[in-house]
């Protein structure tokens, strides 16, 4: 072998295994548990991408240089970054993604202890009783159905004399969404703009001291996007034609059902209703929608809502948790399998009308 092939191949290996290589500098690309996005570091190693997994599409370019470990938060509310060169940790928010916060650090060993102080579970207190509320909303309909208006709702949550509450809207969409609702009065950019049972009713709560607002959806917009085009495919599909009608003729049964009843609160959150919607949906969770698939999105969000009442450490605790009626048959099933949650019937809240 010719001695400048050897001197090649023996500064290969010294560069290869230099603990400054560009494969050692970045971090193992990081999927959010739905799977419907990614972090991973560029080529360059100079930016962190965040990808859209099911649309196949690029979300956001972070600049980062030399990211070399990074790690979700348990919430999956921000991907948190050691970016080497600039020494220090930034929040990528998973929602909007962009970043929120950095914290200088003066080394990856530093870093890393810091990434998995932040990455670690709370504690779990299941032998703590809490006393458990689950109210099914009917969302932007409270401001059209009498037997169900915002006024009522706003009456039964007084009612409940919770000092929690666990709500439809994820954790990357809520820090922001508070901010802005004690800044202006009102939110129009995240999802709590489109829940009057937040806007109008628990947010001023929260702002007023009276209860602790806790974000426990598994919603996002890559997996709402993926799972709209998913069905409007479906709809246009001659060989789901049958299935789109059976998920057609259920949703008319059920809506008859509501009608009937004249939409009425106590109907909306009895186990009445609840047996309706189970048999209302059964087609619907037949569709493959990628995580907003009907098992996946309450499988989501059940896991939002065991996180956070694991968390509470103080006996007694009385919760109510707010979720679209349509997923509180769901939510009622996880509850009963918690010997450390007493539940308490929503309907002895609401005030006769």
């Amino acid at each position: 072998m010719r001695l400048t092939t050897c001197v090649a191949l023996m500064l290969g290996w010294l560069f290869i295994s230099h603990p400054l290589y560009a494969a050692d500098i970045v971090f193992e690309p990081i999927t959010a548990l739905d799977g419907a996005i990614s972090f991973s570091a560029d080529s360059t190693s100079t930016h962190v991408q965040v990808n859209d997994l099911l649309n196949n599409r690029p979300l956001k370019t972070i600049p980062c240089e030399e990211p070399s470990a990074a790690s979700l938060l348990p919430d999956e509310s921000a991907l948190v970054v050691f970016c080497q060169k600039q020494k220090q940790l930034i929040w990528i928010n998973s929602g909007f993604y962009d970043v929120t916060k950095t914290q200088p650090v003066a080394s990856l060993a530093q870093a890393q202890l810091h990434l998995d102080a932040l990455s670690k579970p709370p504690k779990s207190h299941r032998e703590i009783i809490k006393e458990v509320v689950l109210l099914g909303t009917v969302h932007d309909e409270h401001y059209t159905n009498k037997n169900y208006s915002i006024d009522r709702l706003r009456k039964t949550i007084e009612a409940v004399h919770a000092t929690v509450a666990l709500i439809e809207i994820p954790a990357n969409h809520f820090e922001r969404g508070l901010k802005e609702f004690l800044e202006s009065g009102k939110v129009t950019a995240t999802r709590f703009a489109v829940y009057p049972e937040y806007t109008d009713i628990l947010l001023p709560m929260a702002r007023n001291g009276t209860i602790t607002l806790i974000p426990t959806a598994g919603w996002s917009e890559p997996m709402n996007h993926f799972r709209n085009q998913a069905l409007d495919a479906i709809r246009h599909n001659p060989m789901k034609k049958k299935n789109w009608a059976l998920y057609q003729n259920d949703q008319e049964q059920l809506a008859r059902e509501e009608k009937k009843h004249g939409g009425d609160a106590t109907f909306i959150n009895s186990a009445e209703y609840d047996k309706s919607v189970a048999k209302a949906q059964q087609h619907y969770a037949e569709f493959d929608l990628g995580p907003g698939s009907w098992e996946r999105i309450n499988a989501s969000h059940i896991r939002g809502i065991e996180r956070a009442l694991d968390a509470i450490d103080t006996p007694n605790t009385r919760v109510l948790i707010t979720y679209g009626a349509l997923h509180k048959y769901k939510i009622m099933k996880a509850l009963l399998s918690r010997p450390d949650v007493k539940i308490l019937d929503s309907r002895q809240f609401i005030p006769s009308y």
